[in-house]
This record gives C-alpha cells, sequence and structure tokens, in this order.
C-alpha cells in the first residue's frame, strides 16, 4: 500500500502547483500523489520528471463520468503513467441523489453503465483504468453493478472511507463488498454532529472521527489488489447534512436500504449527540494553519494503522 496525498485535502492550504504538491508529498515522505487534471496538465513533462526522480506514483483526478472529456483525461494519464484516473457519477453531496434526472436515480445509472461500456476500447488502448468514486452519492452495491455491467477489469472503484456514512452504508462493510474493485483510496475520516434532518458529517483529522481505518484496510489488504494508493482526502470546510428524517430522502433508494441502514441510523444518531459543533475558522492564515495541522496529524495517525496491520515502511 503506497500512502499519499489528495489536493482536495487543502482550501487555503491548497498547493498552487503539481510540483508544489509533489514538493509536500517528499516533505511528509509520501509515495503518492492525487490532483485534478487541470493541475496535472498545465506542466506535464515537469510533473512527469518529478514524479520519476521521487518514486512517487500518481492518480488523475477527473470530473462527472458523463460530462467529462476522457479522451484527453486518458491521454495525461497515459503520459505521466498515472495509476488510474477517478471520476464520479454526479454532482451529488449528502446522499439527495433527488436532484439528478428529475428523481430517476436509476435511470442515471444506467446511463452512467453505458458509458463506461463505451470507454472500454479507449481505457484498453491507453492502458489506464478508471476509478469511479463513491462519492456521496452511490451504495456499494451500485459501484459493483457497474464494474461487473462494464465487463473490464479496467474498470474499478475510487473508495472514499468516509463517505459512505452519506448514504447510510458502514464503512467497513463498503469496503468490503467494494475490494475486489478497489483500484484507488480517499482516506477521509467524520465527525457526527446532531442535525435538524438527520446527521452533520464534520470534517476531522483521520483518527478522530467515526471510520474504523485498521478494519478497512485489514479488508483491503486481504482482498484488494496489491500496490494500492491511499491517498488522504480530509473533508470539505463545510458539514454535510444528511437528511434522513425527511421521507423523500428515501425515494432514490430501494425499499431494502432503508431497512438495512436502520441500525447503522440509530448507531449515527447516539453518536452525534456525544459531539458538540466547532465553527470553523474564516480568516485565512488560521485556517492554513488548521488545514496543516489536520494533515500532519492524519498522516502520522495514517502510518501508525498501517503499522499494526503489518504494512508499515
Amino acid at each position: 500500500m503506497r500512502l499519499g496525498v489528495c489536493v482536495f485535502s487543502f482550501f487555503a492550504a491548497r498547493p498552487a502547483s503539481a510540483s508544489e504538491l509533489i514538493e509536500l508529498a517528499e516533505r511528509f515522505q509520501l509515495q503518492s500523489v492525487e490532483a485534478d487534471a487541470s493541475m496535472l496538465a498545465s506542466e506535464p513533462q515537469r510533473v512527469r520528471k518529478l514524479l520519476e526522480r521521487s518514486g512517487t506514483s500518481c492518480v488523475v483526478a477527473g470530473g462527472q463520468l458523463l460530462q467529462a472529456e476522457m479522451e484527453s483525461l486518458l491521454a495525461l494519464a497515459h503520459q505521466l503513467k498515472a495509476k488510474a484516473v477517478r471520476v464520479v457519477l454526479s454532482g451529488v453531496l449528502e446522499g439527495d441523489r433527488r436532484k439528478v434526472d428529475g428523481g430517476d436515480w436509476q435511470a442515471h445509472l444506467r446511463r452512467c453503465a453505458e458509458r463506461l461500456r463505451q470507454l472500454v476500447p479507449m481505457l484498453e488502448r491507453f492502458g489506464v483504468p478508471l476509478a469511479v468514486e463513491n462519492h456521496q452519492d452511490a451504495t456499494a452495491e451500485e459501484l459493483v453493478w457497474l464494474c461487473e455491467r462494464s465487463g473490464t477489469e479496467f474498470v474499478g472503484i475510487c473508495l472514499d472511507t468516509g463517505n459512505p456514512l452519506a448514504v447510510l452504508q458502514d464503512p467497513v462493510e463498503f469496503a468490503r463488498s467494494v475490494a475486489p474493485f478497489v483500484r484507488d483510496v480517499h482516506l477521509k475520516d467524520y465527525r457526527l454532529l446532531p442535525a435538524p434532518q438527520g446527521v452533520y458529517l464534520q470534517r476531522c483529522p483521520l483518527g478522530k472521527g467515526v471510520v474504523d481505518f485498521e478494519a478497512v484496510l485489514r479488508v483491503l489488504t486481504n482482498q484488494a489488489p496489491k500496490d494500492l494508493t491511499l491517498h488522504i482526502e480530509l473533508g470539505a470546510l463545510q458539514k454535510r447534512h444528511i437528511r434522513w428524517r425527511d421521507p423523500s430522502w428515501w425515494d432514490t433508494f430501494p425499499p431494502s436500504h432503508r431497512d438495512d441502514a436502520e441500525t447503522l441510523r440509530e448507531w449515527m444518531g447516539r453518536m452525534s449527540k456525544d459531539e458538540s459543533d466547532k465553527a470553523s475558522p474564516v480568516e485565512d492564515a488560521p485556517q492554513r494553519h488548521q488545514e496543516s495541522q489536520e494533515f500532519a496529524e492524519s498522516v502520522t495517525f495514517m502510518r501508525s494503522v498501517l503499522e499494526r496491520i503489518g504494512q508499515g515502511g
């Protein structure tokens, strides 16, 4: 397993270029970086040389599957010898899938499945896999269905460890379901806070929230492909409101999902009562300091987890 950094961990403290991101990875002795295509494409020759010199791997973060210019993304990834191109299925957050295709999420999934099948020849030509992220929208079962439907090893999953909570699935069980298809990992944690219609997901350093990283990584060690990239991607500064108390929130999920989520929903409700809200800093300098400190804490924590499961070094 290769521990790395995703540029989306940072807002006020975000590196200004791919070169700066690689330098950050080197400073923390990390082995991989993930950045958006626009950052990587601004200086591809230099980026490739820096990656090769430092022995750092790379994942290209693309946009939405149905909107992205996939040939240019794959060409860039091929040029950089990237391990994958990460894409998302939608712009949905907070599990609120009612906003897609007039609320017909299943129709949206079918369109995504067709797009993936169309891309197979291009993926095979470039030799770069797609990693479809659970971006607070898809369930584990839906991602597995997309991978199996594609009929190729070049369609896999980017597992975000915090985002299963947004669709009321347990992160460890989610990882167990998708593990054979995982091509990239976003290491994210959340604190749970009480919210009017359910629960808030609040950004925090890794290890300070509710995700059981040791259990997740043990699952991946046993079932996922070897040499997996694990990119620290701390959450957005804004709290995410998971509105499970709104009956219509469930409309895009199958009836069985509500039954399966009942135990987790009760647990999340209990956990949120034990936490108090903390306002996010708004001034640039304090925010930069907080982001840098949270990242450093997360690196230290993840190294300790990897050591415990025999993946250190």
